[in-house]
């Protein structure tokens, strides 16, 4: 393919644009019915409210509680389904093909994700002790990026964990919500080492720390400024995070945000970084093949498969080939 990746689809007058923007518009105009009919009835609302005024209190309470019920309804089954359906289509169609122009060894599938099980193991998150830590009472994943960059195997999916807030389970906290990277590790080791961000330890109690190991200074002052390290084993963590590795975590934090969290296990290495939205669903209100949305969308993937080239997985050390 000539030029940049996914430079052949900007601006693409293809029949799956076309269909694409036929869609994206009565999703639209959905949408925007959805938000008319709360608009409507906040106003029919606010005038019972008038008509009543406070000598029916009860009744006023009422209108309150069906105003706000009604409101949650449109939302849920008008307004969002609407912009819902777009965007799985979109993403069936065009996010695959983005995919496949910047690492052929990769494949995209938007209803599928990474388990909940091996989000938990990685340990970048704390939940699950009763009375400290949350634990994980609604957790999706979706628009998975499986296969191989190089020789590195590589999974990279949007996550979104929650907890529920209060005694009565109706609504929930957000964990974490961002992209979270697995990729195999390019040498073996036997311990378990996490690499945090800085503030770590002003929002974690020792108690958490402790869990993850002992508490290990390495050598470069940009890296401890930027990171704080735990692991069991002091010499598999410099095997591990030479200095060269300590550089290329630097850049990567640059790439990928400020909040960063890493962690080596079993032979793999595990990559958190929080984004407060569903990475790579189109936006309802730029046309089906809007440039700039193509030029983000590429950019955003070209960012997470970039990892196994900022850190050098497919240099494969002794043993790990």
């Amino acid at each position: 393919m000539s030029g940049a990746p996914g430079q052949e689809l900007i601006g693409k007058p293809s029949d799956e644009f076309r269909d694409l923007e036929k869609i994206r518009r009565q999703s639209l105009a959905e949408s925007s019915q959805g938000a008319f009919l709360i608009i409507a009835v906040w106003v029919l609302g606010f005038g019972l409210l008038l008509a009543l005024g406070v000598k029916e209190m009860g009744l006023s309470i009422l209108v309150m509680l069906g105003v706000a019920g009604a409101t949650g309804w449109i939302h849920k089954h008008w307004h969002q389904n609407a912009g819902g359906h777009y965007q799985n289509i979109y993403k069936r169609q065009v996010v695959p093909a983005l995919v496949r122009s910047l690492q052929p060894g990769m494949t995209f599938i938007s209803d599928r994700g990474i388990e909940e099980h091996t989000f938990i193991s990685a340990n970048l998150y704390w939940w699950g002790i009763p009375g400290l830590r949350p634990s994980i009472d609604r957790y999706m994943s979706e628009d998975l990026s499986i296969g191989y960059v190089g020789r590195t195997r590589l999974r990279v999916a949007d996550v979104h964990a929650e907890h529920e807030k209060g005694d009565k389970g109706d609504s929930y906290g957000t964990l974490f919500r961002g992209v979270f990277i697995e990729a195999d590790f390019h040498k073996d080791f036997r311990t378990e080492l996490y690499v945090m961000p800085e503030n770590y330890l002003k929002s974690a109690s020792m108690v958490f720390s402790s869990e993850l190991g002992e508490r290990m200074d390495l050598e470069n002052p940009d890296f401890e400024k930027a990171f704080v390290v735990f692991g069991q084993d002091s010499v598999e963590a410099r095997y591990i995070l030479t200095p060269d590795m300590q550089e290329r975590l630097l850049l990567l934090k640059k790439v990928l945000g400020n909040d960063l969290r890493i962690a080596f296990k079993d032979s793999n290495v595990y990559i958190a970084t929080s984004i407060n939205k569903d990475m790579f669903d189109p936006q309802l209100s730029r046309p089906a093949n809007c440039p700039e949305q193509i030029k983000e969308l590429t950019q955003q993937l070209a960012a997470c498969f970039h990892v196994v080239e900022i850190l050098d997985l497919n240099t494969r050390i002794w043993s790990k080939q």
